[in-house]
C-alpha cells in the first residue's frame, strides 16, 4: 500500500472524510447511513475505500458499537477541523 503525500489532495474523495466523521460520532454504520442518508452498503464501501487509504482498520467492534482505532480518532478529528475550515471558507 502506498502512504499518501500530503500535497496529493486530487486523489482523495473529500465524501470520504465526512463519512469518517459522522462514523467517529455515532459508532454505528447503521446510524452513520441514516444520518448521512446512504444505504448501508455504501456506508461500508466508504469505510473500505479509507481503510485501503490510510492502511488501517479506522474502527474496530467494541460491543455493540464500533471504537475508532488510535489512527482513526486522530484522523477524524483532523478531519473535522479541516471541514470547519473548509466550510469558513
Amino acid at each position: 500500500m502506498q502512504s499518501i503525500n500530503e500535497n496529493d489532495f486530487s486523489r482523495i474523495d473529500l465524501n470520504l472524510l465526512v463519512v469518517l466523521l459522522v462514523m467517529y460520532e455515532v459508532r454505528s454504520v447503521t446510524q452513520a447511513a441514516n444520518r448521512l442518508y446512504l444505504g448501508q452498503p455504501a456506508v461500508s464501501a466508504a469505510l473500505k475505500r479509507l481503510r485501503e487509504m490510510f492502511d488501517d482498520p479506522l474502527f474496530v467492534r467494541a460491543g455493540s458499537a464500533a471504537a475508532a482505532t488510535r489512527c482513526g480518532a486522530a484522523r477524524a478529528l483532523c478531519d473535522a477541523k479541516f471541514l470547519r475550515v473548509a466550510d469558513a471558507a
